[in-house]
């Protein structure tokens, strides 16, 4: 019995949190951001201790480009450049900029 009331506080509480935060990314977006800081510095991980023989082996094994055959001026001169679309070739109309400068975020850089 206490564990099924527990179960239906917890999720009617995290209910309660998403509409919280849905409602507030849309409404006040610098409190959402605050908020979402904040909890991110609760749960901060200082276990960051990694071997280092396994550091190295990975990075090696991920920068390993031996194996892999690129020929640079196949891929420069190739195909990419026959490549037209119309769509992406003409100009920018007014009403896309507009439509674009509409959806931007005020108070942002």
């Amino acid at each position: 019995m206490f564990v099924k009331t527990k179960r239906k506080a917890k999720s009617i509480f995290n209910s309660n949190e998403k509409a919280k935060f849905a409602h507030m990314s849309r409404n006040s977006p610098r409190k959402f951001w605050k908020y979402i800081k904040k909890l991110n510095k609760n749960k901060c991980n200082s276990n960051t201790d990694i071997n280092i023989n396994d550091f190295k082996s990975y990075f090696e094994t991920v920068s390993n480009v031996s194996n892999i055959e690129f020929d640079s001026e196949t891929f420069v001169h190739g195909s990419i450049d026959e490549l037209h679309i119309d769509q992406l070739d003409r100009p920018f109309s007014i009403e896309e900029i507009s439509k674009v400068l509409s959806t931007l975020k005020r108070n942002k850089s």
